[in-house]
């Protein structure tokens, strides 16, 4: 899949109601233990030690505005490579931490063994409770206004420039036409689809196996996900979609962005159907020998047959790198063999799909040698 280092990590502390009052509460009493044992298995974070204030903060702290993602390794040993997103990990922890408080309170005090109730127990468990409450409030209020944002987000189809203008991480909803798949796995697809005006990268999407099957290219479909980016590539995650019936099919031509390479407009046709020419193959590396080689298994040579093809061409003095996705073109295709069949200095025409990896990083589908 891509190249280098592909773990990204934001994180922004959100705030979390009282959690000063917190953790002053379950220091006082001693039950820290017990609050931040249970928090440690619910949230999956065995190994960091429970104990001390230091620690329950960090605990909140994972609760990020941010995405942690990871695509190093292929798409369907892990999921899909990435996490979901950050909106449903926040909406998913706050409730979490809500119900864990109420349960974690009762379980402190059975454990601790605090049968009398004194003066400093009473104000600390009314404390508790108005955290508990803010808590149960905010969720509330919350999941009403992501519903209503949705709802309104879903109702307004958005036309391809308005879709370039609308912020990152932002709900959207546009049609578009299938022009491509890649994958399907675990009921998420991922799908390449154009009109007349742009084009999308469609990660990740909600879809049933038997719905997959009927997205061929030039079926139109209406998609709700969020926009958002990855290394340079702008794509639509965590999407559901439905067919839009009675539609016309469109299948997008393939522009020749040649004269682009190199220039800061190429990346306005990002992921559309587009076509190179008079390219020449230049070494993507060398063998165990030290040999030059036109292509490499994975981008650091350490695949086999069957993995992503990366090869190297240039155009007018620049060398810029371009794969065959395996999950889009197969051993089995036409490309694949083409690619593997190519030598150092043949001058190639080749067709596919501008997707973006820290610079222009195309799918590729077809080569012509020349």
């Amino acid at each position: 899949m891509e190249s280098g280092s592909n773990c990204k990590k934001v994180k922004e502390g959100i705030d979390f109601p009282n959690i000063s009052a917190i953790i002053r509460v379950f220091v006082t009493v001693q039950q820290v233990c017990a609050f931040t044992a249970l928090t440690v298995r619910k949230l999956g974070l065995e190994g960091k030690n429970p104990i001390g204030i230091a620690d329950l903060e960090w605990i909140f702290a994972r609760n990020c505005e941010g995405t942690e993602q990871l695509r190093v390794f292929k798409q369907k040993w892990f999921s899909m490579g990435r996490e979901t997103s950050w909106r449903q990990r926040r909406r998913k922890m706050k409730k979490l931490l809500a119900m864990v408080l109420t349960v974690s309170m009762t379980a402190a005090m059975v454990g601790c063994g605090q049968a009398a109730e004194t003066t400093e127990t009473a104000a600390e468990s009314t404390a508790v409770e108005t955290v508990e409450s803010t808590a149960a409030e905010e969720t509330a209020t919350e999941s009403t206004e992501e519903s209503t944002a949705a709802e309104e987000a879903a109702g307004e189809v958005l036309s391809y420039a308005d879709y370039v203008a609308a912020d990152l991480d932002s709900e959207v909803t546009i049609e578009s036409y299938v022009q491509a798949k890649q994958s399907w796995w675990e009921d998420k697809a991922t799908v390449y689809t154009q009109d007349k005006d742009g084009a999308y990268f469609l990660y990740d999407m909600a879809c049933s196996e038997e719905d997959y099957e009927k997205l061929v290219p030039g079926v139109k479909i209406r998609v709700t996900g969020y926009k958002s980016e990855w290394s340079g590539e702008v794509e639509l995650m965590d999407a559901t979609f439905e067919f839009v019936e009675g539609a016309d099919e469109y299948i997008a031509p393939a522009v020749d962005v040649t004269d682009l390479l190199g220039t800061d407009e190429l990346i306005d046709h990002q992921n559309q159907h587009v076509t190179f020419t008079d390219l020449t193959v230049e070494a993507a590396g060398q063998d165990a020998d030290g040999n030059d080689v036109p292509y490499l298994y994975n981008w650091d040579g350490s695949g086999s047959e069957g993995d992503d093809l990366y090869f190297n061409v240039s155009s007018n003095g620049e060398t810029y790198t371009f794969l065959v996705e395996s999950y889009l073109c197969d051993k089995d295709s036409d490309v694949y063999k083409a690619v593997k069949n190519l030598q150092i200095g043949d001058t190639i025409d080749a067709e596919g799909f501008l997707y973006w990896y820290e610079g222009v990083n195309p799918h590729i589908t077809a080569i012509t040698v020349k």
